[in-house]
């Protein structure tokens, strides 16, 4: 997603805890490099300030967060008002990982 994002000429931050993760994006991404920055980082303590993003994509994180409500409640702490949340997983995502009932409902009604 993230060069789909580039190719329309978005800017994009991509964190990860894995560097060899980030590596391999930072290859695919060599022709945007001045629109892309890659930052290791844990997604259950965002080091960015509050409403900083218009939109977040969470690809495949879920099952690898250790507490899923600091890991949603940093997301949405870093959107603007409006800002646009993505998550995609594995399904089923096991009960041990459960969404917060908001948040589910929020997936039905962006689901059209």
């Amino acid at each position: 997603m993230t060069v789909e994002f580039l190719k329309q000429g978005k800017e994009v931050t991509a964190i990860d805890s894995s560097d060899f993760a980030l590596e391999i994006l930072k290859d695919r991404c060599k022709a945007y490099k001045d629109k892309v920055k890659v930052q290791t980082m844990d997604v259950q303590k965002l080091d960015f300030a509050d409403g900083t993003f218009d939109g977040a994509c969470s690809m495949f994180v879920i099952p690898f967060v250790d507490d899923n409500l600091k890991y949603f409640s940093e997301v949405y702490r870093v959107l603007k008002k409006g800002g646009k949340f993505s998550i995609s997983a594995w399904a089923p995502v096991p009960e041990k990982f459960d969404i917060p009932p908001g948040l589910k409902a929020l997936a039905l009604l962006d689901s059209s």
